[in-house]
C-alpha cells in the first residue's frame, strides 16, 4: 500500500478569519494500512506562526537558555531563531501545508503519540502533497524550538470558547455541548 491522503480536504472558514471547521473527514493512510482521520467538526489552524512579539520572546529564551550553557554564542543564536521564525512567518500561508497542518493540530489536541512523531508526521504528509524539503525541515524545526508551547499550554479551552462563539458543535472537545439542536 502506498502512504497518503484518501480524502480531499473540505473546510470552512469560520467568521475571525484565524480558524477552519473540517467540513469532511480528513483520512491519511500509512504504508501498513493504518487510518487516521481528522475528523468532521474539527477546529483548526492550520500551520498558524504565533505574532512576532511572541516569536520575539521565545528567541530571547532560547539565546538565554544557551547563554547558560554558551555564553559565546547567545547573540549569534537569537539572531539566528529571529531569522528562522521571521521567515516562518512568512510562509505560513501555503494551502499545500493545510492537510498535514490539520493532522498535526489534531495530533497535539489528542495527545495520544509523542511530540516528535506528531511533529516528524507533519514532515511526512507536507512532503506527501509536495512541499519541498526546505521548507519542511523549517517547519519541524521551528516545531522542534516552540512547538512545546501549545503542546504543554493546549488549546482545549480555546477550541471550546471558539465553538462556543460560533455556536458551532463540537464533539471532540470532551464535556462540549452544542448549543444548537442538530438532527
Amino acid at each position: 500500500m502506498k502512504q497518503g491522503f484518501t480524502t480531499e480536504l473540505v473546510d470552512i472558514p469560520l467568521p475571525d478569519g484565524k480558524h477552519w471547521m473540517i467540513f469532511k473527514p480528513l483520512r491519511w493512510q500509512w504504508n501498513d494500512g493504518t487510518l487516521e482521520e481528522v475528523p468532521k467538526g474539527f477546529i483548526t489552524d492550520y500551520a498558524s506562526v504565533p505574532d512576532l512579539s511572541f516569536l520575539a520572546a521565545m528567541a530571547m529564551l532560547v539565546a538565554f537558555a544557551a547563554s547558560h550553557w554558551w555564553p559565546a554564542t547567545s547573540v549569534g543564536l537569537f539572531w539566528f531563531a529571529w531569522g528562522i521564525c521571521v521567515f516562518a512567518k512568512r510562509i505560513d500561508d501555503d494551502p499545500l501545508t493545510d492537510k498535514g497542518a490539520a493532522f498535526h493540530d489534531k495530533d497535539y489536541f489528542e495527545r495520544k503519540k509523542p511530540r516528535y512523531v506528531a511533529d516528524w508526521h507533519l514532515v511526512i504528509r507536507m512532503r506527501a502533497v509536495g512541499v519541498g524539503w526546505w521548507k519542511c525541515v523549517l517547519y519541524w524545526f521551528n516545531l522542534r524550538l516552540f512547538g512545546w508551547v501549545a503542546w504543554y499550554w493546549g488549546d482545549h479551552a480555546k477550541r471550546a470558547r471558539i465553538a462556543d462563539q460560533f455556536k458551532l458543535p463540537n464533539p471532540h472537545i470532551p464535556g462540549m455541548q452544542s448549543n444548537q439542536n442538530h438532527d
